[in-house]
């Protein structure tokens, strides 16, 4: 049996949780469906997609901006506008088209 997780100050130890396994067809837009399982799991309708070699992590992505809004700087995007303009930066760099904003 594996050692319990250190858990932040104050709160109780967690023990650590089998890996859960899954497949999925990649559709022909390059879509997965992640099992509803997972997705609960996650609590969270926003993953940060890590590659290193041939391994893919997904893990959730929470948008902290309404938590740390006093510690905001002006001038920096949102979880969702810098997601739109990577979107935007991949098409023009594999389309070369031009979007209107």
């Amino acid at each position: 049996m594996s050692k319990p997780i250190p858990a932040a100050r104050g709160t109780p130890l967690k023990e650590p949780q089998p890996p859960v396994y899954a497949s999925a067809r990649i559709s022909s837009k390059g879509q997965i469906t992640l099992p509803a399982a997972m997705r609960r799991q996650l609590r969270t309708d926003r993953v940060r997609i890590e590659m290193h070699g041939e391994t893919i992590t997904l893990s959730p992505a929470r948008d902290l901006a309404g938590a740390l809004k006093a510690y905001a700087q002006p001038g920096r995007y949102t979880l969702e506008e810098e997601t739109d303009l990577a979107w935007e930066l991949e098409v023009r760099e594999r389309h070369g088209k031009h979007l209107r904003r």
